[in-house]
């Protein structure tokens, strides 16, 4: 027989790993390489739109929640039947066009000023070309704006994720993102 070419190999490798993660129901990594490319992303979030956010609070260091939806209790605590978190990114809460908070700011003044998302309902989600920076655009003129973190000191691979009714979307590292099954609601 004949040696098989680099490209061959690679090939081969590919499927491999694609048919061991349809086997194992593991998420397939998506490439977002060209404007194109966003619209299966973008329409993954389409149903945020017309969710209202019921709470926006601080998570560990920058990090920032928003619980948006249905009111789930579990394990005594109450979660949104959709949950935007921002994971290790660069944020910030924008209000015509100025910003009200950011991932840079300290932990209280986040905690004093992202009430401003509570009760707005979700009226249009953007994802930007080649970023993936998500804007979620609310009622009242309030945006949140979830970028790549640009610091040196990455705690995770992810830049943001959207948690949702049998679904988990995950945008990062860089222009890759995956969605998932899941078993909410």
């Amino acid at each position: 027989g004949r040696n098989l070419s680099d490209p061959e190999i690679d090939e081969i490798i590919d499927a491999y790993k694609s048919h061991i993660r349809t086997a194992m129901n593991l998420p397939e990594k998506r490439q977002v390489l060209t404007e194109g490319d966003l619209a299966p992303l973008v329409d993954a979030l389409s149903e945020l739109t017309g969710q209202r956010c019921w709470e926006a609070s601080p998570g560990f260091d920058t990090d920032l929640f928003l619980y948006l939806g249905e009111r789930l209790s579990t394990q005594g605590t109450s979660v949104g039947s959709w949950q935007v978190s921002t994971v290790d990114s660069d944020w910030r809460v924008m209000k015509a066009g100025k910003v009200v908070a950011s991932s840079g700011d300290e932990r209280d003044v986040i905690a004093s000023k992202v009430g401003a998302l509570e009760q707005r309902v979700v009226s249009t989600i953007d994802v930007a070309f080649p970023s993936l920076t998500l804007s979620i655009k609310f009622d009242d003129d309030t945006a949140l704006v979830i970028g790549p973190h640009s610091g040196s000191q990455k705690l995770s691979e992810l830049d943001w994720e959207v948690l949702a009714p049998k679904k988990s979307i995950s945008v990062g590292p860089g222009r890759e993102w995956r969605m998932e099954k899941s078993d909410r609601m």
